[in-house]
């Protein structure tokens, strides 16, 4: 992922997304604590990494209020 770019813009639309490296979710937790706006659609939420394996459930989006 490129965080830089990321910053550039105020809200980011993640379509059915799955799985995710934990790195690039920091990053999209950064962004959202930011004060920007992430907006994650499709059947199912970001619960595991890039292996297949569960996030931390601190980290999962479900816990961050404006996903």
């Amino acid at each position: 992922s490129q965080p830089e770019l990321m910053h550039k813009y105020d809200i980011l639309f993640m379509p059915d997304c799955k799985n995710i490296p934990l790195k690039t979710l920091n990053e999209l937790k950064a962004f959202v604590d930011s004060g920007k706006k992430l907006v994650i659609f499709g059947k199912d939420t970001i619960e595991k990494d890039e292996h297949g394996q569960p996030l931390p459930e601190d980290i999962q989006c479900q816990g961050w209020g404006r996903c």
